[in-house]
């Protein structure tokens, strides 16, 4: 028996603000509101930290959010263009757009409470990039790390 992956839940200091946050600012759709629980599609859920520490029996937890242990990914098609609205919101910028060492066009910023939230290009948009920024198939694998068959694949998409 293996079990089934079904999401992964942070700890928020203000469910409203976070559900917000998550549905108006990122387009998450809930799937499921239980008040202090709430699960997006695609796989991620946000409980108030209060009742989460009272269901554990942990009383409190101090730190709900360790901002340099995780992040939360997103793919956006224009990066550019959220980190512009993020900016524009006052949210708490990590760094701004930058390539990472395989070229793909990413930023992060913090969320309400203090997750890393990462804004990255679809690759199948890094590798339209790349490809009109004058790569050839081989160089766009080489950089990427993707294998010939993927780089192809978003090519023809």
């Amino acid at each position: 028996m293996n079990p089934k992956y079904i999401c992964a839940l942070i700890c928020v200091t203000d469910i409203k603000k976070s559900k917000d946050f998550y549905t108006s600012f990122l387009g998450q759709e809930i799937e499921y509101d239980f008040g202090e629980n709430v699960s997006f599609k695609g796989g991620l859920a946000i409980h108030d930290v209060k009742h989460f520490a009272v269901l554990t029996g942990a009383g409190t937890i101090a730190n709900p959010a360790r901002k340099e242990h995780m992040e939360i990914y997103f793919e956006f098609d224009d990066v550019k263009e959220i980190e512009k609205k993020v900016k524009e919101a006052g949210y708490e910028i990590v760094h701004e757009a930058k390539e990472q060492p395989w070229r793909q066009l990413v930023f992060r910023f913090y969320d309400p409470d203090g997750y890393i939230i990462e804004i990255g290009e679809p690759l199948h948009a890094l590798v339209k990039r790349l490809k009109t920024e004058g790569m050839n198939n081989h160089e766009i694998c080489k950089n990427t790390g993707l294998d010939k068959g993927m780089v192809e694949h978003f090519l023809s998409l």
